[in-house]
């Protein structure tokens, strides 16, 4: 019984080593072997206890942690509120500010010729 599990492990691991093969992109392929080479190496290993999908599914795993690795960690994508936004906050001090300078220019022009005529 032992020897049938190990048979049918074996077998099971080869074809999920293809059907994995099957859906990875070229440029994804591990080892940098083309996707030809892959599939050569996981069936013509078979008989040598499954090597090759073995080699397959430990080098696909390292190259999907990999390629995990690379990616900034899972977080919120943008501001939750507009006052959390820097971009916002930025824009809408920009624009008190602009206000400012207006309402000053505006106060110096109408007391400007006040001034001048005394």
């Amino acid at each position: 019984m032992p020897r049938v599990l190990l048979v049918v492990a074996w077998i099971a691991v080869t074809i999920y080593a293809v059907a994995d093969w099957s859906r990875t992109p070229e440029d994804e392929m591990p080892g940098r072997i083309p996707k030809p080479m892959w599939l050569v190496i996981i069936v013509f290993t078979t008989m040598l206890f499954a090597v090759g999908a073995i080699a397959w599914l430990v080098l696909r795993w390292v190259n999907r942690a990999e390629a995990r690795g690379h990616r900034p960690p899972p977080g919120p994508k943008g501001p939750v509120a507009p006052d959390d936004d820097p971009e916002f906050l930025f824009r809408l001090e920009r624009d008190i500010q602009r206000k400012r300078r207006q309402e000053q220019q505006r106060r110096r022009e109408e007391e400007g010729p006040a001034d001048s005529h005394d």
